[in-house]
């Protein structure tokens, strides 16, 4: 049952990514948010079902308070959700009218690259949402906590960046919402998935992000404290390699080592 419900949401993200892909951002966020709602609800229907938790009943070892504080934080998350999505319905035209816009502006290009949406085109922006595919084999228990927390990962980050490259151009107030959402993805990343083979790459790109809107404000110092935690993160985590294409893994690679000391303003 779970991995039907994995399925479904795999879908509705690869979904998301394509309306993301033409600038449809409400779209692309109705489609990231829901997929989270089911997934949050049904890991919840799943863990109510169930008896007390034990330690050897998931990969992590929580404790039953532990997994109590997880459904409160998942619930706080749906509230979050919910408010996020009456916001964004007072933007609909102007999410299609940039979709539309888009489309006329770009009729004699076929990319599919948007990295020149941002204004500051120095830094490096990982711009891609993030997609998965269950794996067929791990519904023999039910899904792992760990491999769940993961696809929420996934949907949070998704989110942040439909809410980042919204906030050029269409609605410049998404880039708080977006950080919030970086910071919610982190959060899981640090706390729920931090043993999953490829948490690192939404670790790498939730970071760069992050700090691509604290420096697009001329926030240095707060920017050049998180490339450092990207640093950090990507030698020492497991000792796993970026799993990125090449032309991502450059790019974040240029601001690590070329943007991290920055010493004055932007010109206005």
């Amino acid at each position: 049952m779970m991995h039907q419900i994995l399925r479904h949401t795999a879908t509705m993200v690869a979904n998301g990514a394509q309306f993301l892909e033409s600038n449809q951002f409400e779209e692309a966020y109705n489609q990231f948010a829901t997929a989270l709602g089911i997934l949050v609800r049904a890991e919840n229907m799943c863990l109510s079902g169930q008896a007390p938790v034990s330690t050897t009943s998931t990969t992590t070892g929580s404790t039953p308070a532990e997994t109590v504080k997880s459904r409160i934080q998942d619930d706080c998350l749906l509230e979050q959700l919910s408010a996020m999505d009456r916001s964004m319905k007072q933007l609909p035209s102007a999410s299609r009218r940039s979709s539309m816009n888009h489309k006329e502006n770009d009729s004699t290009s076929s990319t599919t690259s948007t990295a020149h949406s941002f204004r500051n085109d120095a830094f490096f922006v990982y711009d891609e949402p993030l997609l998965f595919e269950p794996d067929e084999t791990e519904d023999a228990n039910g899904s792992s906590q760990v491999n769940v927390a993961f696809y929420k990962a996934i949907l949070l980050y998704d989110i942040a960046i439909t809410l980042h490259r919204q906030s050029h151009g269409v609605d410049s107030w998404s880039v708080y919402r977006a950080l919030h959402f970086y910071e919610l993805c982190l959060e899981c990343c640090r706390t729920k998935c931090a043993t999953h083979a490829n948490c690192l790459e939404i670790m790498a790109a939730a970071l760069n992000n992050k700090a691509h809107i604290y420096y697009d404000h001329s926030e240095f110092s707060t920017a050049r404290s998180l490339l450092d935690t990207l640093l950090v993160t990507m030698i020492f985590t497991y000792g796993r390699p970026l799993e990125l294409e090449e032309k991502n893994t450059q790019g974040i690679l240029f601001n690590l080592y070329m943007l991290r000391m920055p010493t004055t303003a932007r010109c206005a």
